[in-house]
């Protein structure tokens, strides 16, 4: 399945975080968040990634702020987003719900 060939891709060159539950759900939990920042920048936001709440309070405590500029998407950030697919297999419901605006802005990326 794809979401098995996607998990082979973030494991292999990563067998010792993938090896400890608790390493592996943080790294997952940052590769995550990364991947959204990243979207929404593509889409024409200024992102800011910032901690929410105290970790005292919770393990998971991201807040994506995000503030649409609409500033175009450069070919550096085509080229993470590509290195992002192919390093960590970052195809998500999100890429498959934006697909339309993603590919838009892909084709007015001189």
């Amino acid at each position: 399945s794809s979401s098995s060939s996607s998990s082979s891709v973030l494991l292999a060159p990563m067998t010792s975080i993938a090896r400890h539950g608790i390493l592996y759900e943080r790294t997952i939990d940052n590769v995550t968040d990364a991947w959204r920042a990243l979207v929404l920048r593509i889409l024409g936001y200024k992102v800011d990634v910032v901690e929410f709440i105290g970790g005292e309070h919770t393990a998971r405590n991201t807040l994506i702020r995000a503030r649409y500029t609409g500033a175009k998407a450069t070919k550096e950030l085509w080229d993470e987003h590509d290195a992002m697919v192919s390093s960590f297999g970052c195809e998500s419901y999100l890429t498959e719900a934006l697909k339309k605006e993603l590919e838009s802005r892909r084709i007015s990326v001189t």
